[in-house]
């Protein structure tokens, strides 16, 4: 019984084999090369799947571009240009790219410096003066403005002697203001001083009265200059004391 059990499956995988062999023959009965196909078969679960639509709109990348920033007036660099514009000293120019310059009269130490606005050259006002009287610029205040390295690096600089007690000589500027240096005026006073008090004033000058929003405290008087006076006198608002002395900040 043992034997006969063992030929059992051996003669259904035989008689399996055959009946695979008979299938693989063609309609006319030749017989070719054993095929097999596979059917796969999948279960679909019966949530439908969310489908998710993403729509992209093609755009022109030109439309995406800036346009060109217009491109600012120049000034011409020869000391005619700047005689036009009514500077009839000028007869060498040291530095000049079209937007700012340096001039003045050769073979002497008359020098000016110049920003080309609008359509014209302009002369730009020194912030204050040095110890020995010469006139000195806010370098700081010139770099923010744009003017270039050439330029800045060749206009004499005022001392800046921003928050130190010391007193200091008429003519030292002591801070830079978004519109202008704050200058010592008249007098000898610390620019720690000069700018405290400036600042209160700036902070409070709502509190001022007419149309110079003037403001007396401490023992202080300050008051803002009406454009046309500004305009003269080259200073947009200022403080000063009994004992003479004055600071101010210059118009920008």
């Amino acid at each position: 019984m043992k034997s006969t059990q063992k030929l059992i499956p051996a003669a259904v995988a035989f008689l399996g084999m055959a009946a695979l062999s008979a299938c693989s023959g063609t309609e006319d009965g030749s017989t070719g090369t054993a095929s097999s196909s596979v059917v796969v078969t999948s279960i679909q679960s019966s949530e439908t799947p969310s489908t998710s639509v993403e729509t992209v709109t093609a755009t022109d990348p030109a439309s995406n571009e800036q346009p060109a920033p217009e491109r600012q007036a120049a000034g011409g660099c020869d000391p005619a240009d700047f005689q036009a514009a009514g500077f009839s000293s000028i007869t060498h120019v040291a530095f000049c790219d079209g937007q700012w310059a340096i001039g003045g009269q050769a073979q002497t130490d008359s020098v000016n410096h110049f920003r080309f606005v609008g359509s014209s050259w302009t002369k730009i006002e020194h912030a204050g003066e040095t110890p020995t009287g010469f006139r000195c610029y806010d370098r700081v205040w010139l770099g923010e403005q744009g003017a270039p390295a050439g330029f800045v690096d060749n206009v004499m600089a005022c001392p800046e002697s921003q928050g130190s007690d010391e007193k200091v000589l008429p003519g030292t500027q002591c801070k830079s203001y978004d519109f202008g240096p704050l200058v010592v005026k008249e007098g000898e006073i610390s620019c720690a001083e000069a700018i405290r008090v400036m600042d209160y004033y700036l902070d409070h000058v709502s509190e001022g009265t007419g149309n110079i929003a003037a403001l007396a405290f401490e023992d202080w008087r300050c008051a803002t200059n009406t454009a046309g006076i500004a305009g003269d006198t080259g200073w947009s608002l200022g403080c000063d004391r009994a004992d003479g002395v004055d600071i101010g900040v210059r118009a920008s």
